[in-house]
């Protein structure tokens, strides 16, 4: 348990699904709360002390506590893993994450998962998967590379790959010994950036189905011929393979994450991403989404400070400019906007 006052490299995917945040509410044990629990959980004060005072309200009547020092997931998963080794354990959540970090971890023992049963599920049966059996069916190079696998096309802290989905690296890694190898670059504790951007290119070219020796953007090029070729409407970018470029800072991320996953703490400045307003903010590329001149035709004429997807700048995935007729660049979607890094990489 524990959710410290400092920036994270979970802040984007926190504030997508707190879309406001509650107020600072001081309040004791015995008080009755007279808000939404999201409302209230969405305040990080509200919910650092409410963790403390359940913890220490668990102690008290004999229950072990452990607190992290940051991301939960893989304390949570290290110690379902070391109690399954004694008697039979159970972990409930609904986060994907947990899932792969305990295929990944899982020694011997009884251990399952259950997903938290949803409000507007009629059956009241809990479905459990069995942890040591799907280990059992899956190929010792999925559960030592299914880290990367998730990571690779989107997670918490990374962003997912418009149109592939997690079946598509599953199979690469039972399949293509070139991915398997790429993969396992992510798992070196001492793999430098230049290998780790290096095998990621490779890593998602495979994804993307192009060839070994392809770059993205030369794959990204072919694509773009073919659709002209066969396509009556416009092209969105996101049909595309994502640019060197973007895969260089996504890649940067992974290897973080997955290190991170493995009890590897790195600085996040280093692997992707940067602090903007005491908050980490992933880095999308050091490139410009298109030529200058190209770029000043795109223009808005939005007279609402240009922050919602009705603006065909930022529809477009582009920052607005001098070009645009009321906003002049100066508005929601100006230079130092971000995406949320739960959209897809281009």
């Amino acid at each position: 348990m524990g959710t410290p006052n400092q920036p994270s490299t979970k802040d984007g995917t926190h504030t997508r699904r707190n879309k406001t945040v509650g107020r600072n509410v001081s309040f004791t044990s015995s008080m009755p709360l007279k808000m939404k629990k999201q409302e209230f959980l969405s305040n990080n004060d509200n919910k650092q002390r409410f963790i403390n005072m359940l913890s220490e309200c668990l102690e008290r009547t004999g229950f072990q506590v452990h607190n992290a020092d940051g991301d939960a997931d893989v304390l949570i998963a290290q110690t379902a893993v070391m109690a399954a080794k004694k008697h039979r354990t159970v972990l409930v959540g609904d986060d994907t994450d947990l899932l792969i970090l305990l295929l990944h971890l899982y020694q011997c023992g009884e251990l399952y998962f259950m997903s938290e049963p949803r409000k507007s599920s009629s059956s009241s049966s809990h479905k459990y998967l069995n942890i040591g059996r799907a280990c059992g069916i899956l190929a010792q190079d999925v559960t030592s590379n299914i880290l990367f696998t998730h990571a690779i096309l989107g997670c918490d802290t990374t962003s997912r790959v418009f149109g592939v989905g997690k079946s598509v690296s599953l199979r690469l890694v039972q399949e293509s010994p070139i991915f398997t190898e790429q993969a396992s670059v992510f798992r070196k504790v001492s793999a430098t950036k230049d290998e780790i951007i290096a095998a990621g290119e490779k890593a998602m070219g495979l994804l993307c189905k192009g060839g070994v020796t392809d770059s993205l953007n030369e794959l990204r090029l072919k694509r773009f011929h073919a659709q002209v070729t066969d396509n009556k409407t416009a092209i969105h970018p996101r049909n595309l393979p994502p640019t060197s470029s973007s895969t260089k800072f996504h890649s940067l991320r992974v290897y973080h994450q997955v290190q991170e996953w493995m009890g590897n703490s790195l600085p996040p400045e280093e692997w992707g991403w940067r602090i903007q307003d005491g908050h980490f903010i992933p880095i999308h590329s050091d490139q410009d989404p298109a030529p200058q001149f190209l770029l000043e035709l795109v223009r808005c004429k939005c007279k609402f400070g240009c922050s919602t997807m009705r603006c065909p700048c930022r529809r477009q995935g582009l920052d607005c400019t001098l070009a645009c007729l009321e906003c002049r660049g100066a508005c929601a979607n100006m230079c130092s906007h971000h995406q949320d890094d739960s959209e897809d990489i281009e």
